[in-house]
């Protein structure tokens, strides 16, 4: 094919390294779209079953072949368009930040085809290394490109043919392109195996409250504590304001279920609605320092999660998929109230109380009022509360340091890319 220096790109101000070239991308790489989905194939031509690569197989760097469809495709079809290894696959379309989305193939199946939405690039093999090229697209250089030129319409941008045709191929010679591929994909191998180990730490950080709660609360060494009745350590139990018209607007703020946090309780409090409430329903249900918030209606994971009311949520009123709880102080301590009722045995007593109601699960506040809580004496509950308070701002200044290093783990990629064709490698 014949190779022609590409000069209107939107990149062409981009700095090429020294014996780099710049080529227009339709003048060295034939692009071929893929098979239109219903389309008629033709009468009397013979179809046989072919597998066939969907968008949802190309990934960034990588294939997903873990469900590959089947169409029925002629023999000048699948002839046309039976991928080789080497070729370059790309996307069409998708969210801005992954326009050029992509990979190459490697003959993972013995047979496959693709869809039209997914362009094929076929090089000359002995010119160009599949791994290189396929590392430009996704690198900063050729997002910048792809989104420079790309259509956008209600948040989904696009790139055609032509678009493509004209990407502007940064070409360093032959061993060049070789030696950048392998120590790109050295580098590339080395952030993954940091970001599964990061990964798996932040997994830890996260369970890290749940186990010092079993520690504590079912630790097999103690003696048995006594066993009470939820209820007859309460002052009050009361569902939550049932108003929907008025879950919109200015007004005071509103605890609702998502609210109460998947974690021992822990409260997710980015986003709190507000409500429009009377001085009558302010006086009924606003909430109070200690006061116990209880999931009351949500799914089998989360019904009954319970969190305790602090001095930053006075004066909110909670919704009516919520319940709140208000303990005797002389019987029990609210906080351990509350980790208990998020602890093994209380989610146990919980989840045998349950009752489903249209996808979602419920329990009423009769039921919480019969939960068995094991009960030790009310100081060795304040100690309880203290100790595991402590460890869990201990576990998450662990968590918020490891998705801190995990957020600088995922940036190296774009860096490695960035320097691997800047001249830097």
């Amino acid at each position: 094919m014949k190779q022609q220096e590409s000069h209107s790109t939107a990149v062409e101000d981009q700095f090429v390294p020294a014996g780099w070239r710049r080529l227009a991308l339709g003048d060295v790489g034939k692009i071929v779209s893929g098979i239109t989905l219903g389309r008629k194939a033709g009468d009397g031509k013979r179809l046989r079953s072919v597998p066939y690569l969907r968008v949802a197989n190309v990934k960034d760097g990588y294939l997903d072949l873990s469900e590959v469809f089947r169409i029925d495709a002629t023999v000048d079809e699948i002839e046309k368009l039976s991928l080789k290894p080497g070729d370059l696959l790309l996307t069409e379309g998708g969210d801005p930040d992954k326009l050029g989305r992509g990979t190459f193939w490697q003959g993972e199946l013995p047979e496959c085809i693709h869809q039209n939405h997914i362009f094929r690039v076929r090089f000359n093999p002995e010119e160009f290394v599949p791994e290189f090229l396929s590392a430009q697209f996704a690198s900063p250089y050729g997002k910048a490109y792809f989104l420079a030129h790309s259509k956008r319409t209600t948040g989904i941008a696009t790139i055609n043919q032509k678009v493509l045709a004209g990407f502007p191929l940064l070409v360093p010679p032959f061993t060049v392109q070789q030696r950048i591929a392998r120590v790109v994909r050295e580098q590339m191998a080395a952030v993954e195996r940091a970001r599964a180990a990061a990964g798996a730490r932040l997994e830890a950080a996260k369970a890290l409250p749940g186990a010092y709660l079993r520690n504590l609360l079912h630790r097999p060494t103690h003696q048995p504590w006594p066993s009470r009745r939820l209820g007859d350590l309460l002052r009050e139990t009361r569902n939550g304001l049932y108003k929907p018209e008025q879950f919109y607007g200015a007004g005071t703020p509103v605890v609702k279920m998502f609210n109460i946090g998947r974690f021992d309780g822990a409260w997710y409090l980015e986003r709190l609605d507000r409500v429009r409430v009377s001085p009558e329903e302010m006086a009924s249900y606003s909430l109070e320092v200690e006061d116990l918030v209880v999931n009351r209606v949500n799914s089998r994971e989360l019904v009954g999660k319970c969190a305790v009311i602090g001095q930053d949520l006075v004066g909110c009123v909670f919704e009516s998929k919520n319940m709140r709880i208000r303990i005797d102080p002389a019987s029990a301590v609210p906080g351990y109230i509350a980790l208990w009722l998020n602890g093994i045995k209380g989610r146990e007593q919980i989840q045998r109380r349950l009752r489903q109601i249209v996808g979602m699960a419920t329990i009423n506040r009769s039921d919480i009022e019969t939960l068995q809580v094991d009960l030790p004496p009310l100081p060795d509950q304040e100690q309880i509360v203290n100790i595991h308070g402590g460890r869990v701002v201990a576990a998450n200044r662990a968590r918020k340091a490891v998705e801190g290093e995990l957020a600088a783990i995922e940036a190296l990629p774009g860096a490695i890319l960035g320097g691997a064709f800047s001249g830097e490698l």
